[in-house]
């Protein structure tokens, strides 16, 4: 690795956090960062996590940059004319280098395609210079006079008052002052990402790469995985519902330009993005997570768990198909939050007050059937993407077949699969298709017999769900059938 440490270096020359307590004006800098929003009902209004990121320009701010430039190109041998390589490099290093804001608060707008009953105050700021507030969505369709439908979205949530650089088109990042909120309805299917050698190529295991591909390199998408995502979209989603999508890394939200841009250029279905609420101040803690070591793993997989508890609790009652790789503790974080989904269902069946007894003639079966109040989210997949030839030491250990079999105990062999390009698992979107149909069909039947309303985002179907059934893997189509006759 070259005779350069980009961690000592950050912690030299990071920036002191200037004094709060003021919302922000045109010479801060303000990150609204894409979210999903999300509903109980189809009659409820929207409700959506809203996450900030506010900066402060300094004047040295420049200077530093420049210095970080002229270190990574000598350290890696790059030409000290390459300018285009420099341009690189400065828009990576930029949002590392601006000093975050504490205690700031900014107002923010919808899509004036939407009218809104008010605009909506975040902040203020904490010690990473990040604002998150769960929030009622104050927006109407103004052809209904209603919450607006999943399908017209994203909308876009802009800051009221730009920064100077907007005007200006000076700022590379001044985009991000508006963001795009997703509308995701429950009921239906969503996906969970890695980024870091699951979307992107990032060499996590090998440092010197890992720098080369986060600040300098052009960015890299995992074969076949584009085309993988797209997919699926197109098979669990439709026009009028289209499913969420969640990219969840362990990396610095001041990465997120980066990642956000990376996302958009490899065509990636558009979702939101999850990172650390942590900035360059806690630059060892991010980097150390990259050491040579299973055990740096453990902190990210705390991490990531969390993350899919929230996203998951936001719809409880969704099909997840989860992405992730051997370089970390992907398998390991996604058993578990399939066991936790697993629990939670038999919990809530158990309890007395998720069952009602049918009104009306009596069904079939005698006893109580689950009320719409049921939390039925569960976890229909699990793909890892097997990293190969970056560090073969380490991936001798990570990429064992016994690893797999003992992350993946309890959890049926049709649900997790490890692959190395996207085109190895193509043939399992077509079950994934399959699968919503049937799942459609059934929430439809029995939120009907309990008396409950059919989920707008999963009307019935026109399809044989016995013939759907038959291609169904066998625990899965037993597990219908004993929903059907509870």
């Amino acid at each position: 690795m070259p005779d350069f440490d980009i961690s000592a270096w950050f912690e030299k020359h990071k920036p002191e956090i200037p004094p709060g307590g003021i919302p922000a004006d045109g010479d801060d800098e303000v990150w609204i960062l894409d979210n999903t929003a999300f509903r109980a009902s189809p009659n409820d209004p929207w409700t959506a996590e809203f996450v900030a990121a506010y900066f402060r320009h300094n004047t040295d701010t420049r200077e530093k940059v420049t210095a970080a430039i002229s270190a990574l190109m000598e350290a890696f041998g790059l030409a000290t004319d390459d300018e285009v390589t420099a341009e690189r490099i400065r828009q990576r290093l930029d949002p590392l280098m601006r000093a975050i804001s504490s205690n700031m608060t900014v107002e923010v707008a919808f899509d004036p395609n939407h009218e809104s009953g008010s605009q909506l105050h975040l902040g203020p700021s904490d010690g990473n210079g990040i604002s998150s507030q769960i929030l009622k969505v104050p927006v109407i369709d103004p052809t209904t006079g209603k919450s607006p439908m999943p399908g017209s979205g994203p909308i876009d949530v802009k800051v009221v008052q730009p920064q100077v650089e907007s005007a200006n088109q000076t700022s590379p990042t001044a985009v991000l002052e508006t963001g795009r909120m997703f509308l995701a309805e429950d009921y239906g299917w969503a996906l969970i990402s890695d980024l870091d050698d699951t979307a992107k190529i990032s060499c996590v295991n090998d440092h010197t790469e890992l720098i080369k591909n986060t600040f300098v390199n052009i960015p890299e998408h995992s074969p076949g995985v584009p085309e993988l995502y797209r997919a699926i979209r197109d098979a669990v989603s439709s026009e009028q519902h289209p499913s969420p999508f969640f990219y969840i890394s362990a990396s610095p939200y001041n990465l997120y330009p980066f990642l956000r841009n990376f996302l958009r250029d490899k065509n990636y279905p558009a979702g939101q993005i999850i990172l650390r609420d942590m900035s360059w101040h806690d630059i060892h803690n991010w980097y150390s997570r990259h050491a040579d070591s299973f055990l740096h793993t453990i902190p990210v997989k705390n991490y990531k768990c969390d993350r899919f508890r929230k996203v998951a609790s936001w719809l409880p009652n969704t099909t997840w198909v989860c992405f992730g790789d051997s370089t970390q503790s992907d398998p390991e974080a996604y058993a578990e939050f399939y066991h936790e989904l697993v629990a939670m269902q038999k919990e809530t069946a158990a309890s007395p007050s998720h069952q009602s007894t049918v009104p009306g003639p009596a069904p079939a079966t005698t006893g109580t059937v689950k009320s719409t109040g049921q939390k039925t989210g569960r976890v229909a997949r699990i793909y890892i993407r097997k990293v190969v030839g970056v560090n073969p030491e380490l991936e001798e250990k990570l990429n064992q077949q016994k690893r797999f079999d003992d992350a993946f105990d309890g959890i049926p062999k049709d649900v997790w699969k490890v692959f190395e390009h996207g085109s190895e698992i193509m043939d399992d979107v077509v079950k994934m298709k399959e699968e919503r149909l049937a799942l459609s069909k059934i929430h439809a039947e029995e939120r009907a017999r309990t008396g409950g309303t059919v989920p707008e985002s999963h009307p019935p179907t026109s399809v044989n769900p016995d013939a759907v059934h038959e291609s169904l893997p066998q625990k899965l189509m037993d597990s219908f059938r004993e929903l059907l006759n509870k």
